[in-house]
């Protein structure tokens, strides 16, 4: 039996199969769901209705979970919208900042990759400058440098702690 169509129009201009194509493509499915419950071997289902081996194992994972209405149609895929609920969930995460989803991690991965490419430090002044141009390269073009000195006061502070008594203060 040759059930998958061959004529099937897949990514037309609009993208995608046309609605004739879901039916078509649904009637194989469902061809193969009643296969399942005569108990055909995949292969076998695969050979006749002219498709891949795993895309009949989906098909049937997917029959046993739900039967054969979970090998049904679901309509034409489109971009997913955002309801007004999900809209506003996305802003307020967007307003909790950078700091609450992982930003500052980045950061933190931005300076261990620096200190890894770089290996060793004949001192410790090396090793804050090399923190000091990864926390730079943040902000390229200088525009943000008063925010960054402003910012380097924290990493700094937990220097002198950290490394209590091996770093020496200077004027600036």
């Amino acid at each position: 039996m040759q059930a998958y169509a061959g004529d099937m129009t897949r990514y037309p201009q609009g993208g995608g199969m046309t609605a004739a194509g879901r039916d078509k493509r649904e009637q194989v499915r469902m061809q193969a769901a009643q296969w399942f419950t005569e108990g055909r071997p995949n292969a076998r289902i695969a050979a006749d209705l002219r498709v891949g081996l795993r895309q009949v194992e989906k098909w049937r994972r997917a029959w046993r979970e739900g039967g054969a209405e979970a090998l049904r149609s679901k309509g034409p895929h489109g971009r997913p919208r955002l309801d007004r609920a999900a809209f506003a969930q996305l802003e307020a995460e967007l307003n909790r900042g950078p700091a609450a989803h992982g930003w500052a991690q980045s950061v933190n991965a931005r300076i261990r990759k620096a200190v890894r490419a770089r290996g060793h430090f004949p001192n410790e002044a090396a090793a804050m400058k090399c923190v000091y141009m990864a926390l730079m390269s943040l902000d390229p073009t200088g525009k943000g440098r008063k925010r960054w000195t402003m910012r380097w006061k924290a990493p700094l502070n937990a220097f002198q702690i950290e490394f209590e008594g091996r770093l020496t203060p200077t004027a600036n």
